[in-house]
């Protein structure tokens, strides 16, 4: 066989790698280039747990921060090919990567449509619900909405949680509390944490179904255990209403600081209260007097009367060191004595006898002659 080389007529082009042959683009050099991925030994199937640490890897190229543009493209690469070898959740990430690029909204739609549609095709349960999400997001009738609603039927029917609360949202804003109760259950059912907390605010205040305080402390103890943070300022005052023992009490302060920790203003003030009645916990006036002055400084009305009342009974170095925890001293007592004083009245309108007075004031210190009255 006559090689290339051996040609005299043929020519390589000076733009080609000459190790990739004539017509052929030279191979991918750089941090560009995808690695090639390793295959097992013997028919040259993906070894058990390959494609999902590609997709890992390319989960973490998304979020580099250096030489970006060349990380994005290089995990979309590695997607692709995770995908081939038989991760669904590569197409997935490839279509939520696709919708975030910056090209136009409809292109990247469509490209989004096309990967989610693939992963819905494969069995992936996200991809379904993913793929409902985006046919809805510029059609609500027709026969996209129709696709999307059976794709995302699909997906609740598999027990992906968002597709439930997808429904649950419909029956919420077509104010069917059962309907509501029913796919807000099952999604809680399913582990969203969200959703846990949701479902015992349903069952502490009524909505839908018999009120159950004890139902609903189960649920928001599994939400809080969950890591769902806004649970845990409900489910301390459960406990402190239905405390049976010096354990309920202290899971309660426990809860109350961690709300506490977010910022909470009624979290702050009964933490602070717990503290400094040593409710729960051994008494510490100190740091019960600092989340008083955090959540006073949050424009809590309840925590700056009992900030005003505690600071009251100390003497002046406590009071001062208990002050001292406040950034602005004398904004916080300008705030609670805002707060504690009665509402100003408004100014009454100028009226025509006003407007004489002030003129009258403004002429006698120059000494001019006054008209006299009639």
């Amino acid at each position: 066989m006559v090689s290339a080389g051996d040609r005299p007529w043929f020519r390589p082009r000076p733009d080609r790698h000459p190790a990739a042959g004539p017509g052929r683009k030279p191979p991918m050099t750089g941090p560009t280039a995808p690695e090639p991925p390793a295959l097992a030994d013997g028919d040259g199937a993906p070894a058990p747990g390959e494609a999902a640490a590609m997709v890992a890897h390319g989960l973490a190229l998304l979020k580099q921060a250096d030489d970006r543009e060349a990380a994005q493209h290089r995990a979309a690469l590695l997607f692709r090919a995770a995908f081939r070898m038989g991760e669904s959740a590569g197409m997935v990430h490839l279509g939520d990567w696709i919708l975030t690029r910056p090209i136009a909204p409809e292109r990247a739609r469509r490209q989004a449509i096309r990967a989610f549609r693939r992963a819905a095709g494969a069995g992936n349960v996200t991809g379904m619900r993913r793929l409902g999400q985006t046919l809805l997001d510029r059609c609500t009738d027709g026969d996209e909405a129709v696709e999307a609603r059976t794709w995302l039927e699909r997906a609740a029917e598999a027990g992906d949680a968002q597709a439930l609360l997808h429904f649950w949202r419909q029956a919420e804003a077509a104010r069917n509390s059962a309907t509501a109760l029913g796919w807000l259950s099952r999604a809680a059912a399913a582990g969203d944490p969200g959703a846990m907390a949701m479902l015992a605010e349903y069952l502490w205040t009524g909505r839908g179904v018999a009120a159950d305080d004890r139902a609903a402390i189960l649920w928001y103890r599994k939400a809080a255990g969950a890591g769902h943070v806004a649970a845990c300022y409900p489910l301390s005052v459960l406990l402190r209403r239905y405390a049976g023992s010096d354990a309920d009490l202290a899971e309660a302060a426990a809860l109350l600081r961690t709300a506490a920790g977010t910022c909470h203003r009624e979290a702050m003030n009964n933490y602070a209260v717990m503290c400094l009645y040593g409710d729960g916990m051994a008494p510490a006036r100190d740091e019960g007097l600092l989340w008083l002055h955090r959540a006073a400084a949050k424009n809590c009305a309840t925590a700056a009367r009992n900030l005003a009342t505690a600071a009251a009974g100390l003497d002046g170095a406590v009071r001062r060191r208990a002050l001292s925890y406040c950034d602005d001293l004398r904004g916080i007592d300008q705030a609670i004595a805002g707060l504690l004083s009665p509402r100003p009245q408004p100014a009454r309108p100028p009226g025509l006898l006003a407007r004489m007075g002030a003129w009258w004031r403004r002429m006698v210190p120059k000494g001019r002659n006054i008209p006299p009255g009639p």
